[in-house]
């Protein structure tokens, strides 16, 4: 799966992209589906991000322009990873779905969170105390 180049018999090596208009599912701007090894992928989500989110750029001292993304790259990129690295593999079609709205990016796997660990308390920004193994 990290390296491979023929993925007919790993369904889980999919990546959903899609842009909506506005911030339902209702109407989409672009809708895609990519194959390949985790590295293809998280460059095909790197490209979709590029293409559908707002970039500005600063020129110094007019030599070179340095480029942003209205969300920082490095977050962007280790949303996607994380995606990956936390996907239960041991599902038969889970794949990882990207979706951006007017006013979110939703990044969704087949994983789940732990057992003491609820979606909320992390809103909340509650500490969570974990048991020491």
């Amino acid at each position: 799966m990290l390296f491979g180049k023929d993925f007919t018999d790993y369904p889980r090596c999919k990546l959903r992209l899609a842009r909506f208009k506005g911030t339902t599912k209702r109407d989409f701007i672009d809708n895609q589906q990519e194959e390949g090894n985790i590295f293809q992928l998280v460059d095909a989500a790197m490209s979709f991000f590029f293409k559908h989110l707002n970039l500005s750029g600063t020129t110094h001292n007019r030599l070179y322009r340095e480029d942003e993304l209205e969300i920082p790259y490095d977050a962007l990129r280790e949303s996607i990873v994380n995606a990956y690295c936390h996907m239960n593999w041991g599902y038969e079609v889970a794949t990882v779905g990207l979706a951006i709205y007017d006013d979110r990016i939703e990044i969704e796997n087949a994983g789940r969170f732990p057992a003491r660990i609820s979606p909320d308390a992390m809103m909340r920004n509650e500490e969570i105390e974990m048991e020491n193994p």
